[in-house]
């Protein structure tokens, strides 16, 4: 019930013995809840949470942070208790991965509500499994090879990530090989501290036809534009 869930939490948050001792930094975003209507028999539709969790392991060495992606699922009933603060009693709660429970054959759909049922369950070997390999060394993310633009993770699949970035702006140039690509931003953000990743636009009707853009500056909180750099924009005159 709601007890359980705020003992979870806390033991990721580090506000208990065992969380302390075991995990740092860690944080729950919850995107979206849907669900949860009240029919005129009484019964509750089924509750349905989208969120991200990180948490660093802080007992290993080199301190490996490991993240996840997924949906619960909420089975709740009416708390007919006089005493009841919340309404409903949670009856049952399903977790699941990004990373291991979306089944191959799934369709992509605009509600969590509908593609519920892309979802599979999995052994618990291959949880354990999913979170060991993100705590080895090296983990699921190459050393970025600048300071990256900040994100939020949007979802953790099996071997990529969806990232939501704030309004940025860069310095975009065309190239034919990959090399000469980050040569030519090399010399023309001489000085300055680009950001990674670098980003590159390639056209399918020319091989020709590639750019490839560094980020500069972003969007800050509480600001609506990204500052333009003035070395860069007397750069672009030249």
């Amino acid at each position: 019930g709601v007890q359980s869930y705020q003992t979870n939490v806390d033991m990721l948050a580090s506000r208990t013995l065992l969380g302390k001792f075991l995990f740092d930094d860690a944080g729950i975003v919850l995107h979206k809840v849907e669900g949860g209507n009240v029919h005129s028999d009484g019964t509750i539709d089924d509750i349905i949470t989208r969120w991200t969790l990180r948490l660093t392991a802080k007992v290993i060495p080199w301190k490996p942070t490991a993240r996840f992606s997924g949906i619960s699922v909420y089975d709740v009933r009416p708390d007919a208790r006089s005493s009841s603060t919340t309404g409903v009693t949670i009856v049952h709660q399903t977790d699941y991965w990004d990373s291991i429970n979306i089944a191959p054959s799934s369709s992509s759909s605009r509600t969590d509500m509908d593609y519920v049922q892309q979802y599979q369950t999995v052994p618990k070997s291959i949880a354990v499994n999913d979170f060991i390999n993100q705590l080895k060394p090296g983990g699921f993310q190459a050393q970025a090879a600048a300071p990256e633009l900040p994100y939020q993770l949007l979802r953790r699949g099996d071997g990529y990530e969806v990232r939501s970035y704030p309004g940025y702006t860069g310095v975009k140039l065309p190239y034919r090989r990959r090399d000469e690509g980050f040569g030519s931003l090399g010399a023309f953000t001489k000085g300055m501290q680009p950001l990674s990743p670098a980003l590159m636009d390639v056209r399918t009707d020319d091989v020709s036809d590639k750019y490839m853009m560094w980020p500069l500056t972003y969007v800050k909180p509480g600001k609506t534009e990204a500052e333009t750099p003035g070395d860069a924009v007397e750069k672009a005159g030249e």
